[in-house]
């Protein structure tokens, strides 16, 4: 049987002369590489050692031109054999079979002296040992392999307790695989200190470097390559205890709530109630999750009877006295400069009963609130406070109710000690914003603003990722961000630390959530939590694309169906429309690029390289859509830059999730 096989792949090597490039000949070519990688997906040793000794038969420019064949196929498998009439029935075997080839006919080729054909040092090849050594090889490339099809499988589990026996099962794979073959972890890039490859160091693998020592004598470093696989079991393995704890959270009682707005107002009944369970979130993280802690500033509500008072004119100082020296005692809780903090700023806030934070309207912005400076005197604060009442009725607040059809509206109010961040930052990174538990018109998106930055979180890998430690779990966590934050805008934790105590805080509110943020160190202050309306969730009108081939897509951000023309992107843009195609996100935030952008349209970002997405960002700010590479490449058309920047005219659609290009020039 070996010797069958010796001699066909003899009989593959003559048919591999690069001379015979008749149809025929290349056909029976194709068909014995075919043959040959789907031999070689999980070979034996003897089928190894048989393999080789063909190898070793060769002429020296059939084994190149095997190699260059083996290089093309690996490229595009499916491309490589269709241009031969070729189908392939087992894709996933057919492309291991083509690493695994790749591995053994690249040992055999580094042997030889490139410009003249002959072996270097005078060195022998034996086909025993080369094989005995690509079985290692291959056994390492296979177990890696396995372990990558396994963690695709944890993360396409919908049920939470079958993810977290797969995730069992698939840390034990990998610790099996790190202990059955010859790696050894170092700490840094120090060679003395040996690192024992346990479950817990290889999670904070990023302090961690690899070698890999092999039969033939070869050494390979680097970091750790089935980092993701560790990430999906760790998460699966907490996820499902995690819901258990979540289904635990006290839900937001909707009956106390009514009373309290007819009370105190919407606003002011919201934070009374999220108050209360700040602590039931706190304990999630103890020993557990989330590196950060929930806080609410100290505020005080006052109820709807002073607004009633005011309005009929018999409000008296002496009701307003109690808030205002409750309001004055507020100190500043940042004491790293002094032992004696001066008096706090606060925020005197509107809580309308009936158009703020309802189910149907937030009432965002039509009412007044004002910042009250730390001491301040008595008259400041009922001048504030007169002010707040005033804008109950003012022509923007009578508009917006009669829209909503709210024939009436009353008052209370939010007294709140104004937190602001007291974190330093070289880049003049705001940490204070709001959220939107989902995107409107892309519910799988969380949407995250700061006063410097817009974020997006892909719900989908929260959730999965949901329980992770974020300081420990960076590649993890990357997935989470729909694009990569500008960190020149925002530190890349926070918005990741937001969303998951967003995440928590919905599972209370049993809805999608509106809040205000202020992140402060490892303490992050929700100022205000509303529910969305129902409204700003629905799905904005469908985008279709069209049923022609796209030339070039992504991942995208806005949405939009529009023919544009293609601008130059060295140029200045900033009164045009039409779309601009940059390279990458590399070194924008370190020069003045912004008038590069278009005034209208949209912006196609090529390359993944950059460590930010402020051109993303930007977008965002400016209503453009944006189409960038997505984490998962290999499912796009990808037009080379080249090409891509030298039309003149396209049609782009994007529905806020993914984007496609077609071309509108003959």
């Amino acid at each position: 049987m070996i010797q069958e096989k010796s001699e066909a792949l003899y009989q593959l090597g003559r048919d591999l002369d690069p001379f015979q490039e008749d149809p025929k000949s290349k056909r029976l070519r194709a068909i014995g590489l075919k043959n040959l990688y789907l031999q070689m997906a999980d070979p034996s040793i003897e089928a190894l050692e048989a393999t080789t000794r063909g190898l070793v038969c060769m002429p020296f420019s059939h084994i190149r031109q095997l190699q260059f064949s083996t290089y093309d196929a690996g490229e595009n498998p499916q491309g490589f054999f269709a241009r031969h009439g070729i189908t392939i029935d087992d894709s996933e075997k057919l492309h291991a079979g083509i690493g695994n080839s790749f591995e053994l006919i690249e040992s055999v080729v580094h042997r030889f002296d490139l410009q003249t054909g002959e072996l270097n040092w005078g060195e022998e090849l034996n086909p025993e040992a080369l094989a005995d050594s690509a079985y290692e090889r291959i056994q390492i490339r296979n177990g890696e392999r396995q372990i990558r099809k396994m963690a695709e499988d944890v993360r396409s589990e919908p049920k939470l307790a079958r993810r977290y026996r797969k995730g069992l099962a698939l840390k034990k794979k990998v610790l099996g695989y790190v202990n059955g073959f010859p790696f050894t972890f170092h700490r840094g890039h120090s060679r003395d200190e040996v690192v024992e490859p346990t479950w817990g160091n290889l999670q904070h693998r990023s302090y961690l470097s690899t070698e890999l020592n092999t039969k033939d004598g070869s050494s390979i470093s680097g970091s750790f390559g089935l980092g993701e696989a560790i990430d999906v079991a760790q998460a699966a393995i907490l996820r499902y205890p995690f819901e258990r704890r979540l289904e635990q959270l006290p839900k937001r009682d909707k009956d106390r709530f009514d009373q309290l707005r007819l009370q105190y107002g919407a606003k002011a009944a919201n934070l009374i109630i999220f108050s209360e369970l700040v602590e039931d979130i706190n304990r999630l993280r103890k020993g557990y999750l989330f590196d950060v802690t929930i806080a609410v500033p100290e505020f005080q509500a006052v109820p709807v009877d002073s607004y009633r008072a005011w309005r009929d004119g018999k409000l008296i100082d002496d009701q307003l006295q109690p808030y205002f020296d409750w309001a004055s005692a507020l100190k500043d809780d940042d004491r790293r400069y002094s032992e004696d903090p001066s008096p706090a700023d606060y925020m005197i806030r509107s809580s309308a009963v009936f158009s703020e934070d309802g189910q149907t309207v937030t009432g965002a912005g039509i009412y007044h609130s004002e910042r009250v400076r730390g001491g301040a005197t008595f008259e400041d604060f009922k001048g504030a406070v007169t002010r707040v009442y005033e804008s109950t009725d003012s022509p923007q607040a009578q508009a917006y109710r009669a829209q909503h059809g709210i024939d009436k509206e009353e008052m209370g109010l939010v007294i709140q000690r104004f937190v602001s961040p007291h974190s330093f930052s070289m880049h003049g990174q705001s940490t204070e914003g709001y959220i939107n538990s989902r995107l409107p018109g892309v519910p799988n998106l969380m949407e995250i603003v700061t006063g410097t930055s817009r974020n997006f979180v892909n719900r989908e890998e929260l959730d999965f990722f949901i329980a992770l430690d974020v300081d420990r779990n960076d590649d993890a966590f990357r997935t989470v961000h729909h694009f990569r934050p500008d960190q020149f805008k925002v530190a890349p934790h926070l918005p990741i630390r937001v969303a998951q105590l967003t995440y928590a805080v919905e599972r209370i509110w049993d809805r999608n959530v509106q809040a205000e943020f202020v992140g402060e160190g490892h303490t992050i202050h929700f100022v205000q939590v509303r529910g969305l309306p129902t409204k700003a969730v629905e799905e904005a009108p469908e985008i279709k694309f069209p049923d022609e081939t796209p030339i070039h897509s992504g991942a995208s951000i806005g949405f939009g169906d529009m023919e544009l023309p293609v601008l130059d992107e060295d140029a200045d843009n900033t009164e045009k429309s039409g779309v601009v195609v940059f390279r990458g996100n590399y070194g924008w935030t370190m020069e003045q690029n912004d008038y590069h952008l278009p005034k209208e349209g949209a912006v196609i970002i090529y390359n993944s390289d950059g460590r930010n997405g402020h051109i993303q960002t930007l977008c965002a700010e400016r209503g453009l859509v944006c189409l960038f590479p997505d984490r998962n490449e290999d499912d796009f058309a990808l037009l080379r830059y080249h090409d891509l920047s030298k039309l003149r005219k396209v049609r782009i659609v994007s529905n806020g999730i993914e984007a496609r290009v077609y071309k509108r020039e003959s």
